[in-house]
């Protein structure tokens, strides 16, 4: 089969999950005797490029758009839709599978519609849950996780909050944005940051319909995780439009072999380093705990330079938390092997975490915040433990209960499961082109 996967970024200028996972799709996918090109923007470029990625082709298509409000907002098309058209039309793909579906100037709904104008095969993949939830992380006001269900009002409320409208602000703002939208005057045609405010109903309006609207142009939607399924379900998206492809890794399992006399509790952090990932919440339980038998190593990229040095001085006095850098993807199963614990303390509703099977790889089990990636993943007291959201207070009283009784963690390892390699991804990936193709 000729394939072509499409995203906004690829490797090795953006080492991200999606990036990951395209990658290593693409390489099974290569193995199993399949052309694989992967396709991305040439941001702020008008020339189309192509460079190969470990014997893996990519060509960057010309995207100097100008960002209009328009153009952001998604109402408008950019100007490299015609240079992916004509890239698609020369490769000539049996399929061509959307790994990212945003707006601005990025891959988007623009290009979805384009390709389909001359009847290609398309499948597109929900990586992250913005293509329900406009804050992309599904909690609603920033307290817990959200059922998901896209309701104009609603959502608009938990929008206000989540951009720090609140307060005596938000209850002058969202009754006339309630109203404007009741009257269908959109107030985005304004141009201005009020009107954006007042617009922001018909922002969740343009969301639900972009939603539906790529469940109409694609052949199949591809979830990583049931919990997103059962998300899209509750918005009425068909199931039988819906494929569930469950994570899995290019590397190869360790031995489970029993720890010895856990005299220290070696934690383990993998990931990258901003907010949303909740390493603030261990450092809190940690410094907290200053005379416990427990140590962490932090492994990852800083994404927010604010936000490490913050955090960094804070626990500088803590002799058993060390910064350790980036850790390269082939080395990840084998330095996680080396510890008694993961702990993922994610403040947003992750889609379907690798570096929890990659713990599930090393043998080791996993603490993690209870939002629906990580519980979909994690039975609570048997491969792992699960502490209640954004609260270090739960996730210390957890760390606790590991430092006083060790055993906990030889039993959970008894009963982590068996994780899916990425070979067998690419199976199911095949089956579905197959039957995509199939069908008349």
């Amino acid at each position: 089969m000729r394939i072509i996967y499409t995203l906004n970024n690829f490797l090795p200028q953006q080492v991200a999950g999606t990036e990951v996972y395209v990658y290593t799709l693409a390489k099974a996918m290569q193995q199993k005797g399949n052309d694989v090109t992967v396709i991305i923007p040439n941001f702020e470029k008008k020339i189309n490029e192509t460079y190969f990625y470990n014997d893996i082709k990519i060509i960057k298509f010309a995207e100097g758009t100008f960002l209009s409000r328009g153009v952001i907002a998604g109402d408008i098309a950019p100007d490299g839709v015609t240079d992916f058209v004509n890239v698609i039309k020369n490769i000539q793909p049996d399929i061509i599978h959307f790994h990212t579906v945003g707006g601005s100037n990025g891959v988007s709904i623009h290009h979805v519609r384009a390709v389909k104008k001359f009847t290609k095969k398309i499948v597109i993949t929900f990586h992250l849950a913005g293509y329900t939830c406009k804050t992309n992380n599904l909690l609603f006001k920033n307290k817990g996780p959200c059922n998901g269900l896209i309701d104009v009002l609603k959502c608009t409320s938990c929008v206000f909050t989540d951009k720090g409208i609140t307060g005596i602000k938000k209850s002058i703002l969202f009754p006339i944005a309630a109203f404007t939208y009741a009257l269908q005057y959109n107030t985005r045609k304004w141009n201005n940051s009020i009107g954006t405010a007042f617009g922001y109903p018909f922002v969740i309006e343009k969301l639900k319909n972009d939603l539906h609207e790529m469940v109409a142009l694609a052949d199949k939607i591809v979830v990583l995780t049931k919990w997103y399924k059962n998300v899209l379900e509750i918005n009425n998206v068909p199931p039988q439009k819906v494929q569930y492809i469950s994570q899995g890794l290019a590397g190869m399992p360790l031995s489970k072999e029993a720890s010895t006399n856990i005299t220290i509790l070696k934690l383990v952090f993998i990931g990258r380093i901003n907010e949303l990932k909740g390493l603030h919440l261990l450092l809190k339980a940690l410094m907290e705990m200053p005379n416990q038998n427990v140590s962490l190593d932090i492994f990852g990229p800083i994404n927010d330079e604010v936000y490490f040095t913050k955090w960094k001085a804070f626990s500088a006095s803590n002799k058993n938390i060390r910064w350790m850098g980036v850790l390269q993807p082939s080395s990840i199963i084998s330095t996680l092997g080396s510890y008694n614990v993961l702990c993922l303390p994610s403040v947003i509703c992750e889609m379907s975490p690798l570096v929890i099977q990659e713990a599930f790889a090393a043998g080791i089990p996993v603490l993690a915040s209870n939002v629906y990636g990580n519980a979909e993943q994690i039975t609570d007291g048997k491969n792992g433990w699960l502490f209640n959201f954004n609260d270090s207070n739960d996730l210390k009283n957890k760390l606790e209960q590991l430092i006083n009784d060790p055993s906990l963690i030889e039993n959970a390892k008894q009963y982590i499961p068996t994780v899916k390699t990425f070979s067998e991804v690419a199976n199911e990936h095949t089956q579905l082109y197959k039957s995509i193709l199939a069908s008349v």
